[in-house]
């Protein structure tokens, strides 16, 4: 009669050595893994950036400039002006958005402060609401990721209806003020929410602060230069930074995306956030 035979089991210098080349599999895969979300999460920001840049070139086409960078003392911002050109034209309407100063924008936390995925960047990990944008100090805005190019000041500024960059106070800077070439030119870029490291984000409904205060035009747009640099830590509150690696996306006045590097020359960079510097 014929015996079964038993099979060996393993010995634990082989299982340990099965486990160690899965935990080495494993920490070779898990980098390309994260790579590959990255990948796909910067490429959604890039998208959120060109369809801004749709909606920034048909209200162009329709009214001759770029909306107004945010208006007092209402606090209606580029970000409300071009809702219908995002297809949000029920939320336009039901905004009443106008700039004419007599509609005042929702308060926060009411029924139509929500998140707008286009003015969000995947990366981005901050929480949907920013409480550094309020109306009384308590509770803040919805946030948003992008922001207008106010110039390559130091922000001084930021009450001039003629700023050296595309948006300011009740702007109305049009392709033909663009100087210096529109595909030269930054429009929009990120701001990073992440209050451990000091990035204050932004919104998209209002310019406005943590305790009510009108005309303020951190919240919506933001500067650039050799004291204000991508990613610096002077850029927490005023300027521009991103949750991506190495740099940030802006979107350029001819509705081009590009990928602008943190080791940009100071000189190059504020350059760039101006309208006709003549460089």
């Amino acid at each position: 009669m014929r015996k079964d035979r038993t099979r060996p089991a393993f010995t634990l210098v082989e299982l340990l050595v099965v486990l160690a080349i899965i935990g080495i599999l494993m920490a070779l895969l898990l980098p390309a893994v994260q790579h590959v979300r990255e990948s796909a999460r910067r490429l959604q920001c890039q998208n959120n950036l060109k369809q801004i840049g749709l909606a920034m070139q048909t209200y162009h086409d329709r009214y001759k400039v770029f909306p107004s960078g945010w208006i007092g003392p209402t606090g209606w911002t580029w970000g409300a002006y071009i809702l219908p050109d995002l297809e949000q034209t029920p939320l336009y309407d039901a905004l009443r958005v106008n700039e004419f100063g007599d509609v005042m924008p929702p308060d926060a936390g009411t029924e139509y402060d929500i998140l707008l995925p286009i003015y969000v960047c995947p990366t981005d990990s901050g929480p949907d609401i920013n409480g550094n944008y309020s109306h009384d100090g308590t509770i803040g805005y919805k946030k948003s990721n992008y922001i207008g190019v106010n110039g390559g000041t130091n922000f001084v500024e930021h009450r001039s209806q003629d700023p050296s960059g595309v948006f300011g106070v009740a702007s109305r800077v049009g392709i033909q003020s663009i100087k210096d070439g529109a595909s030269n030119t930054f429009l929009v870029g990120e701001r990073e929410f992440d209050m451990k490291k000091g990035f204050r984000g932004a919104i998209w409904m209002r310019a406005i602060n943590k305790v009510g205060s009108y005309m303020y035009g951190p919240a919506v747009v933001g500067t650039c230069g050799k004291r204000i640099l991508l990613n610096s830590s002077r850029t927490r509150f005023i300027g521009f930074s991103s949750a991506h690696s190495s740099g940030a996306l802006f979107l350029f006045a001819d509705g081009g995306v590009r990928f602008i590097s943190d080791s940009i020359d100071g000189d190059v960079y504020a350059s760039m956030a101006k309208k006709s510097d003549g460089a």
